[in-house]
């Protein structure tokens, strides 16, 4: 999931730590790769530049040896940076919606 944060209730959905930010001057991009079979995963925006009216984040994820052991985890990345308007080229402007994939069971007899 890539994201491009621009405002405090957006970035409640999100499921990460903290960050203090001053959207008024501030935004976050937002790089998740999920649920992954090793905590050796590593992603991170190396870099953010305008181009052609729009802006470029470049991500570079790390991958671990394929002897590793089976350890699950969901590295992240967020980058701190100035607030632009622009699109950001391949992230969503908004979390996606999340829906329940559970549902309160009735109560038994008795209860």
């Amino acid at each position: 999931m890539r994201l491009a944060i621009r405002n405090a209730e957006d970035l409640s959905q999100i499921p990460l730590d903290e960050f203090d930010i001053d959207f008024s001057k501030e935004m976050a991009l937002i790089v998740t790769l999920g649920r992954m079979p090793s905590d050796q995963f590593h992603v991170r925006i190396t870099g953010v530049r305008r181009h052609r009216g729009k802006l470029l984040a470049d991500v570079e994820v790390i991958q671990p040896p394929g002897d590793v052991p089976l350890v699950v985890a969901s590295p992240y990345c967020v980058a701190i940076i100035p607030r632009c308007d622009l699109p950001v080229d391949g992230f969503a402007v908004r979390p996606p919606a999340r829906s329940r994939s559970w549902s309160q069971s009735e109560l038994g007899p008795g209860r």
